[in-house]
């Protein structure tokens, strides 16, 4: 690659998920952990997020893409079940 279409020093440089948003991803990953037939595919915790702009609730620019509520899930999945194993002892 050349070196001027290098981006160094950029590692984790997205902008982060706000708590709001944060908030409501949890409530969606929690009712599927209670309940298996409640359970939010990544589009659906994404269609859901749009609703709340729709209804003024949270910002466009606020939603994170499918991609990063992807990611979101297994670091929140293994933390999870880490933080459950851990009660468990």
């Amino acid at each position: 690659a050349l070196k001027e279409n290098l981006k160094l020093g950029n590692k984790g440089g997205e902008k982060r998920i706000s708590k709001k948003v944060v908030q409501y991803l949890q409530g969606y990953f929690l009712a599927g952990n209670l309940r298996a037939v409640d359970r939010y595919s990544p589009e659906n915790m994404h269609t859901c997020l749009e609703e709340l702009v729709a209804e003024g609730e949270i910002a466009l620019e606020e939603i994170p893409t499918v991609k990063i509520i992807k990611g979101w899930i297994g670091r929140y999945n293994a933390n999870f079940k880490k933080e459950a194993s851990e009660r468990a002892l």
